[in-house]
């Protein structure tokens, strides 16, 4: 017979077992599917969320170098005569 390493099932004929090829090759998979779903979120909000959260990260960022107190002091004033 003709034998070339190749099956058609997009795995290699090599000394690794069988099971870890097919891991390997779904979490790739997964992995590239995760990224384009990610990707086209972050496309498709950037538009109404790019400006609000970069007003967040750089209050954020302030509060973080500029406060003395900790954080959970700053995050909301209830203007009550209570810690928070």
């Amino acid at each position: 017979g003709n034998f070339n390493n190749n099956n058609n099932n997009g795995l290699e004929n090599s000394t690794e077992p069988i099971y870890t090829q097919v891991a390997k090759k779904g979490k790739q998979k997964l992995t590239n599917s995760i990224k384009q779903q990610v990707v086209s979120v972050v496309e498709g909000e950037r538009a109404s969320l790019g400006k609000a959260l970069t007003k967040l990260m750089i209050s954020v960022r302030f509060t973080f170098q500029l406060s003395p107190e900790p954080i959970y002091a700053t995050i909301d004033d209830l203007g009550g005569p209570f810690p928070l």
